[in-house]
Formats: structure tokens, C-alpha cells, sequence
């Protein structure tokens, strides 16, 4: 299985859904193209989130997330803009060296489709 990491949280409700939206396309392509087995926090948890109001911020799901990175064979790191400063990405990226799973950078062209 693939954890696909990228960002998500941002004061700006646009740049949210912009992440999201980016990062499920990804997922996508990653599955429909490769047949990889994709777990992303964000495209699995985003819209829950929402609609129950569930805390959205990395540290509320940290425990979850780093639980399916463990059960994963590789982590993939979505380059969105502002990627190297997330907390949450930086966590996942250090637990994945910890555990010696490949890490896999993926730079991304935001398309808008």
C-alpha cells in the first residue's frame, strides 16, 4: 500500500479545497494508471471531516495517520507549494526513515482539472 502525504491545512478555505482536490487527483492516478493501493489521509478524511466536524488539524490525526503509514510499503509526498513546511509532512517523513520504508517525491503541476 502507498501513503500518499501532502499538505492540507491553510487559513484560506480555497487553498484547502485546491489541496484536496489536487491530492485526490493524484490518488487517482496513482491507482487508475498504476494499480497502486493509495491511502491519503486527506482524500479519505477530508470530506468527513467536514460534513461531522471533525478537528482538521495534523495533530488531531497524527496517532491515525502514522498507524496506516506504518502498514504501508512506500510513502509518497505530494510537492504542493509550501510542502517542505508542513509539520504534519515532516512528521510522516521522518517516522517513514525510522521505519525504512522508500520515500517517493512526487512534483505536481497544478492543473485546475
Amino acid at each position: 500500500m502507498i501513503y500518499l502525504g501532502s499538505l492540507y491545512t491553510h487559513w484560506d478555505k480555497d487553498v484547502v479545497v485546491n489541496r484536496v482536490q489536487e491530492t485526490t487527483r493524484m490518488a487517482v492516478k496513482l491507482w487508475s494508471k498504476f494499480g497502486l493501493a493509495v491511502y491519503s489521509p486527506i482524500m479519505h478524511w477530508h470530506h468527513a471531516a467536514q460534513e461531522h466536524r471533525l478537528p482538521t488539524d495534523a495533530n488531531s490525526w497524527l496517532s491515525h495517520n502514522l498507524a496506516m503509514l506504518r502498514r504501508s510499503d512506500k510513502l509518497f509526498v505530494l510537492k504542493l507549494d509550501g510542502w517542505k513546511a508542513s509539520e504534519g509532512l515532516e512528521i510522516e517523513i521522518k517516522v517513514a526513515e525510522q521505519i525504512q520504508i522508500p520515500i517517493i517525491y512526487i512534483d505536481i503541476i497544478v492543473t485546475g482539472k
